[in-house]
């Protein structure tokens, strides 16, 4: 199933009914982010979309698929520029802040859906969180490669905590008034310091067993 073809409605034309679904995903979507997916009953929803509880169904097929739907768009908006493209020849610092500089205008673009996938995912059923991980893990393998880093456990786990931090960021650029250009200025450098830290934590946790293959060979 496409993205237009999720939600269905009585009449209209093409154009209408895309404006209708566009309408109806960003209303849930801000009622979701401001009051927590969990807090919001379907007939809250109902009210607030200016459908009836009993015809909601007509129009998505359950809140939790319409969660779903809001976080898997997310991902594919994030995957859709980095697929295709390759490393390039810039230093890492570089490389990194086009990175986060693509990252942040997202953000800033879809700050409640962000919002959705970094605090809502355990509303998810188990089918569709393995879905969204399955997302969520091309983007962090994308990512590595993009920085020229292996794909290992180490920075696979700091690229997932990077994720989060760079969110959170985004939250506080409010609170303390930065400017767009101290806000990617910090990000970056908050960036090249993870990766630091997994380079050197990786480096660390491999020596012993370096050691140990000599030791074995001597």
């Amino acid at each position: 199933m496409t993205r237009t073809e999720r939600y269905t409605f009585d009449a209209g034309s093409p154009s209408q009914l895309c404006d209708r679904r566009t309408q109806t995903r960003m209303k849930a979507l801000a009622l979701f982010a401001s009051r927590g997916f969990q807090q919001v009953s379907l007939r809250e929803l109902g009210n607030h979309l200016g459908i009836s509880a009993g015809s909601l169904y007509n129009h998505f097929e359950s809140k939790e698929t319409l969660l779903f739907e809001l976080v898997e768009d997310l991902y594919e908006d994030l995957l859709e520029p980095v697929r295709s493209q390759s490393p390039t020849k810039l230093d890492q610092e570089a490389r990194v802040r086009e990175f986060i500089s693509r990252h942040i205008a997202l953000q800033r673009g879809k700050h409640d859906q962000f919002q959705l996938a970094e605090l809502e995912l355990r509303s998810l059923s188990v089918e569709h969180l393995a879905q969204i991980e399955s997302l969520r893990g091309q983007y962090e393998l994308r990512l590595l490669s993009l920085l020229s880093m292996p794909d290992t456990p180490i920075y696979k786990s700091a690229v997932r905590g990077l994720m989060s931090l760079l969110n959170s960021l985004l939250a506080c650029k409010a609170d303390t008034l930065l400017t767009d250009e101290q806000h990617l200025e910090l990000a970056t450098r908050m960036t090249l310091g993870v990766l630091a830290a997994a380079r050197q934590t990786s480096k660390s946790m491999s020596a012993p067993v370096i050691a140990m293959k000599v030791a074995r060979n001597v």
